[in-house]
């Protein structure tokens, strides 16, 4: 009996944590019946900041990252952080060496932002270069980024 019942709370368990899928009526009897992908955000509460340099340019310079008015990271090459952002509506990041490079960006919660920062060589000195990216290309940049020990 109390095999059967840990059995059956473990295929419970397992049932709850699978994808949603939502089917799609079709348009005539005889089509086959498509599923599409729940779209309910994985996070719905906040958003996420995921914050990148992948390249040596300028390697022996770092920067620190603010949003607003609060310092959120210390850039160096091959570096990434993710932030949470509990809150919606304008922002503006940025980062400064001997010039300021500014991204404006709307939160929305329930939303993934990714951002690229590089070294770009301005007139005389490399200046931070902030680019926000979409998705599946910063999802891929972020994840080939070695985790170091901060």
């Amino acid at each position: 009996m109390y095999k059967t019942l840990i059995l059956i709370s473990g295929l419970l368990l397992l049932a709850s944590c699978s994808p949603r899928v939502q089917q799609a009526a079709a348009s005539n009897p005889g089509d086959e019946t498509t599923q599409v992908a729940d779209t309910t955000p994985a996070h719905p509460d906040y958003a996420v900041l995921y914050v990148y340099r992948n390249t040596l340019i300028g390697a022996l310079l770092n920067f620190d990252l603010h949003l607003n008015d609060q310092v959120l990271f210390r850039m160096t090459a091959r570096s990434k952080q993710a932030f949470r952002i509990d809150t919606e509506g304008p922002v503006e990041l940025w980062a400064k060496t001997e010039a300021k490079s500014c991204l404006p960006l709307t939160i929305e919660k329930g939303k993934d932002y990714y951002v690229r920062c590089d070294m770009k060589l301005g007139v005389a000195v490399y200046r931070p270069s902030l680019k926000l990216v979409d998705a599946k290309q910063g999802k891929a940049e972020y994840e080939s980024i070695k985790d170091t020990k901060r």
